[in-house]
């Protein structure tokens, strides 16, 4: 993308040529165009750039002034064909759209990176990035989701092992013991509880009913 700036001189010779090229497939481009009359800022109201495309229909963009100066958008159709120079006409009206005068502007278009410049400029080259950005979201929240579930599995399977159960299996022998006021912990330490004995089966307390 490039901003083009001329000061233009009505009075004298108005063919602008411009040193900076156009690239075909670049986008956004735009020239910045000063008038004067013997030194005086020349005011009008609208300017309107014609140019050809690639197949040699006329194209046209069009602003508005402020005081004496304009800022038209080159249109990517106005220099499609690369190793050639484009030819344009400013055109300067008043308030009632009488033309005022004019001025040639003209550049030289190169060859630009990109080989799809018709489709990269359209409004379906625009609409197929946005979506693609959407489904590239939508799949990271779907692997997200994914990587979730497999915690949950994880887990579900580690808490599913005996040696990690809350509830501990009393066997018949243990049955005695239990109803005198204790309670096994870890198959080898005891504990006393006014509430009756607790079961803590490694890592999980729990209050068993007498």
């Amino acid at each position: 993308m490039a901003r083009y700036k001329k000061r233009i001189e009505i009075s004298k010779d108005i063919d602008v040529i411009f040193s900076l090229p156009l690239f075909t497939g670049d986008i956004g481009n735009s020239v910045e165009l000063e008038f004067y009359l013997h030194g005086n800022p020349y005011e009008f109201t609208t300017a309107t750039l014609y140019g050809t495309n690639k197949s040699g229909k006329t194209v046209y963009s069009n602003a508005y002034a402020k005081e004496n100066t304009v800022t038209l958008p080159i249109l990517n159709e106005m220099y499609q064909a690369a190793g050639k120079e484009t030819d344009c006409q400013v055109v300067l009206s008043d308030e009632s759209g009488n033309s005022l005068t004019s001025a040639y502007l003209h550049f030289t278009v190169l060859q630009g990176l990109s080989e799809n410049a018709k489709i990269e400029g359209s409004d379906e080259y625009n609409a197929l990035m946005e979506l693609i950005s959407q489904i590239s979201s939508s799949m990271a929240q779907i692997n997200r989701a994914e990587e979730a579930a497999n915690e949950i599995e994880s887990f579900l399977k580690l808490i599913a092992k005996p040696e990690n159960s809350v509830v501990h299996q009393i066997s018949e022998s243990e049955v005695d013991i239990f109803s005198e006021g204790y309670a096994i912990v870890s198959s080898s330490v005891t504990t006393d509880s006014d509430d009756g004995p607790i079961l803590s089966d490694y890592k999980y307390p729990l209050i068993a009913e007498s």
